[in-house]
């Protein structure tokens, strides 16, 4: 066994997972590879519990911020590749449970857009969620638009939040990442 452990000490693609720690009783996050010194992008991952099966990966880089988790549906800052810049301008993700993931930022910026001239980028990011009620804090994200404030407020609800997810299962864009298939909400 300990000859095992050196090996692995050895060896670069030996990764080991943290115990999950979970967001109500079907969401966990796990860190992969937590042997690492520094926490880096793209080693906190999302997983599915469901009595009687095998944790399911549902998303592999999560950002550092906690998830929110209303029922069935969880949405979460994240990235769509291991560039580093998902740290700093994460994407924002939902799912309801079933089908696929779903990344949420273009249809949530719209709302912002027609609220004011314009349209940027925004990454969003929860900063309360009360009675089926999600308060977000959406930050542009480059190229910033200095006639604009960076940072803005919106509100939105569970509801709205899986009409998103159900209109991507049928229109939405379909990328792949780490072997996880997901969609971009038009």
């Amino acid at each position: 066994m300990w000859a095992f452990g050196l090996l692995c000490v050895g060896l670069a693609g030996c990764a080991q997972e943290s115990p999950p720690t979970m967001f109500g009783p079907r969401y966990g996050t796990v860190l992969f590879n937590d042997r690492s010194v520094m926490h880096q992008g793209g080693n906190l991952r999302l997983y599915q519990y469901a009595a009687g099966s095998q944790p399911r990966l549902v998303w592999p880089y999560m950002n550092v911020r906690d998830p929110t988790v209303l029922g069935d549906l969880i949405v979460f800052n994240g990235g769509e590749s291991d560039e580093r810049v998902w740290s700093y301008y994460p994407a924002f993700f939902g799912y309801s449970g079933t089908g696929k993931m779903v990344e949420l930022s273009q249809p949530l910026a719209r709302r912002i857009a027609l609220h004011s001239s314009g349209a940027t980028n925004y990454a969003f990011e929860v900063t309360a969620s009360v009675n089926e009620v999600v308060n977000l804090r959406a930050s542009q994200s480059p190229p910033i638009d200095r006639l604009r404030p960076i940072t803005l407020t919106s509100v939105t609800t569970k509801e709205e939040i899986l009409q998103i997810i159900a209109a991507a299962q049928t229109n939405g864009l379909a990328k792949e990442y780490e072997g996880i298939s997901y969609l971009i909400a038009k």
